[in-house]
Formats: structure tokens, C-alpha cells, sequence
């Protein structure tokens, strides 16, 4: 297994991006919703078609489990804060205080 730091780069409250997780190419997006002051995450597929929407980025628990059965993967996806391990992302700190994480079971460490 190999962590891969998902690249949250945007400071805007609304982005998307393409990337490649075990081999599979995949569409993140990402939103603040401002009345409940939390982050979602959307996943579609290569040609754009939704796989999961409405995933509320929490820190410390895997986002992807109650959603494995429609997904292309297998590992796990975790938000962890780096300052202040209980808080989940606020509106200007997702991508620098808090990082999403994904444990790839398909890539072996180095050792």
C-alpha cells in the first residue's frame, strides 16, 4: 500500500479536476457548501458520468466506505488535518491544513 496526496490546489469554493487512482481515470469536484460551512466531494467516471455525489469531506474516517460497492477502487480516502487533528476543512484551509489522502492497496512501498 502507498499513501497518495490527493493535489488540492484551489482556493476557490467550486473545482474540479481529472486524476488517476489504481489505474482508473477519475473526475474529482469538489464545493463548499456554504450553509452547513462543509466540503463535498462528487466522483464521475472517465466520460463524466457520476459514480458518487454529495460526499461531505470529514476529517479522520474513510469517505469512500459506505460508498465501495459503486466504486472502481479499493482503498481508502481520508481528509487529515496536519494543525488541528479534529477539525474538519473550513472554507480557507482545505488543501493546506488538511490534506486528502489515498491509501492505493495496488501500489507496493518501497522498502
Amino acid at each position: 500500500m502507498a499513501i497518495v496526496i490527493i493535489p488540492i490546489v484551489s482556493i476557490a469554493p467550486k473545482f474540479n479536476f481529472q486524476i488517476s487512482l489504481e489505474s482508473t481515470v477519475l473526475f474529482l469536484k469538489f464545493r463548499f457548501n456554504t450553509r452547513y460551512g462543509v466540503w463535498v466531494m462528487d466522483i464521475k467516471d472517465a466520460e463524466n458520468v457520476p459514480i458518487v455525489e454529495g460526499i461531505i469531506i470529514r476529517v479522520g474516517i474513510n469517505l469512500l466506505s459506505s460508498h465501495q460497492a459503486r466504486l472502481p477502487l479499493s482503498g481508502q480516502m481520508i481528509a487529515f488535518n496536519f494543525k488541528n487533528t479534529f477539525e474538519d476543512p473550513d472554507r480557507d484551509n482545505f488543501g493546506s491544513d488538511v490534506q486528502l489522502l489515498y491509501d492505493d492497496p495496488t501500489v507496493e512501498e518501497a522498502v
